[in-house]
């Protein structure tokens, strides 16, 4: 029967021939102290989950729609990657798109602030460059004659039309938040696919 491979030992990182079946440490010295620190490891692993389910607890509407918000705007980015920009036709990588500030943002045709029922509709968001989104204010005019081609006429008629206000809760966006993670994943595991 062929001996058990050298190990390092978890506490003291000496190399040990193990005497038994998932020997951990070289010495009862090393065992005891490693007891010690998997008991200590796992107070705090218990310490942190309550930590967190506390915050959790005490979070604002208005930190659960920042977080609701971030994975939206992820999802549209990664959404429209291939596409330009929604309103100056910037792609990234180009000498323009990097004069402009590099990296894209999610552009909402309507804004959130105005149209707080719209924040998290798809078809009212596009990817936009840091210029025409931050610089420029959205530049309106060319994202919707370009919103017009995506999603047409009709649709943004809606969008410009009357709307029933909207009083999201924090649970819609704890909802929200998961909905577009997962969709962000999907679409990120489709292009891998598509590539492969």
């Amino acid at each position: 029967m062929a001996l058990p491979k050298l190990r390092n030992c978890a506490t003291c990182d000496r190399q040990f021939q193990p005497q038994r079946f998932g020997q951990k440490t070289c010495r009862m010295e090393c065992a005891l102290a490693h007891g010690r620190d998997t008991a200590h490891k796992k107070k705090i692993r218990a310490f942190d989950a309550e930590t967190g389910r506390r915050k959790k607890a005490i979070k604002t509407r208005a930190q659960w729609m920042k977080e609701a918000q971030v994975e939206f705007n992820k999802f549209i980015r990664v959404r429209d990657r291939h596409k330009p920009c929604v309103s100056c036709g910037a792609v990234e990588g180009d000498l323009a798109s990097h004069l402009r500030g590099g990296a894209f943002d999610c552009g909402h045709y309507l804004g959130t602030g105005s149209h707080p029922e719209l924040r998290f509709f798809e078809f009212n968001a596009a990817k936009q460059c840091k210029k025409c989104n931050r610089q420029l204010s959205g530049n309106h005019g060319p994202y919707r004659v370009e919103l017009i081609k995506r999603v047409g006429q009709s649709m943004v008629n809606f969008l410009e039309g009357p709307h029933k206000p909207c009083k999201y809760t924090i649970e819609d966006f704890q909802h929200i938040k998961v909905q577009f993670r997962d969709k962000a994943k999907q679409a990120e595991k489709a292009a891998e696919e598509l590539s492969a």
